[in-house]
């Protein structure tokens, strides 16, 4: 369990250092959220519905994209550069080489929706409830994980 753990933690962190990632899974939809919601003139009859439905959408499309572009190219990576080589020969089973990839995963979307979410809070002022909040962020956790399941499979792909 403790070679579980430390395997979580040591792929959350790589995750949070890859400048891609931050990137692509916290500013680009954090940019987005920006034009959508300031810059252009949307005209909807209810703003405030308006920038909390957005918002919710960008933190989808965070996670989504880094669930599957993320855990796919890693993946690719560290075996084309011989780090599963590497991972054979520790007493760390396959199983637990994934779970703790995904988990790690998983930990960063949390983190990047907060991130999002914060965003939200700060540039258009969106409130909801606390149960809004964490059941949004717990739907948005949930419907990743499929699309972290594909990335591992398009990352365990041979060509």
């Amino acid at each position: 369990m403790i070679i579980f753990k430390n395997q979580c933690k040591a792929e959350t962190i790589r995750m949070l250092r890859n400048p891609y990632y931050i990137f692509w899974s916290l500013l680009m939809p954090i940019i987005f959220y920006i034009m959508y919601t300031k810059v252009f003139n949307t005209g909807m009859e209810n703003q405030n519905k308006w920038n909390a439905h957005f918002l919710m959408s960008m933190a989808t499309f965070s996670v989504m994209g880094s669930s599957i572009m993320t855990m796919g190219i890693r993946l690719v990576q560290e075996r084309s550069q011989g780090w599963t080589n590497y991972i054979h020969v520790t007493p760390l089973s396959g199983l637990t080489y994934f779970s703790a990839k995904m988990i790690g995963q998983s930990l960063a979307h949390f983190f990047s929706i907060i991130v999002i979410y914060a965003a939200g809070m700060l540039i258009n002022d969106v409130s909801l409830s606390v149960s809004e909040w964490l059941l949004s962020a717990g739907w948005i956790l949930l419907a990743s994980m499929p699309f972290l399941a594909l990335g591992t499979l398009i990352g365990l792909m041979n060509k």
